[in-house]
C-alpha cells in the first residue's frame, strides 16, 4: 500500500504538469451500485493519453486509470505493442497481470482470425438490479 499512496500523491501533486483530467462516468452504477468508472486523460510532450479505471475505491479507480494512460506513454515511446503489457504499483502483481494480458489478447485474436470457435465451459445466468430496467437476467459466458 506504501507504493499506492506515493503513486496517489505523485499523480496529484503532478496534476497540473500532466493537465490531468478526469471523468467520474456514471454508467458503472447502474449495473455495480458500488462500483466508480474514472476517465483518465494526461499529456506528455504535448501528446494525450487516456486510461480507465474501475473499483469500489475511489483512489483505486484513479490510479487504476492513471496507470492505464501510462502504460500508453510507455508503449507510444517505446514503439511497443500494448499487449501484454500491465502497469501496477505491486512489480510482481504487474507481472503477472502483463502474462495474463498477453495470454488473453493472444488467445482472443487466434481464435478470431483462424474463425475457431471457443470451447464453452460454463454459462451462468445473473440477475442485476438496474435504475432504469430493473432486475436485469443475463448468461455469462465462459470458454476455454
Amino acid at each position: 500500500m506504501a507504493n499506492l499512496e506515493r503513486l496517489s500523491q505523485w499523480v496529484l501533486s503532478s496534476a497540473k504538469d500532466l493537465n490531468l483530467q478526469v471523468t467520474k462516468l456514471d454508467w458503472i452504477s447502474d449495473y455495480y451500485k458500488d462500483h466508480l468508472d474514472i476517465a483518465v486523460k494526461i499529456e506528455i510532450d504535448s501528446k494525450s493519453y487516456e486510461g480507465r479505471g474501475s473499483d469500489v475505491d475511489s483512489t483505486l479507480a484513479l490510479m487504476k486509470g492513471v496507470t492505464e494512460a501510462v502504460e500508453r506513454f510507455v508503449c507510444r515511446t517505446n514503439n511497443v505493442s500494448s499487449i501484454g503489457v500491465a502497469g501496477h504499483y505491486d512489480l510482481e502483481l504487474a507481472k503477472n497481470n502483463a502474462l495474463l494480458e498477453f495470454i488473453e489478447r493472444t488467445s482472443i485474436w487466434n481464435h478470431y482470425s483462424n474463425k475457431i470457435g471457443m470451447k464453452p465451459i460454463s454459462v451462468h445466468h445473473i440477475s442485476v438490479m438496474t435504475k432504469d430496467f430493473g432486475a436485469v437476467s443475463l448468461k455469462v459466458h465462459q470458454f476455454q
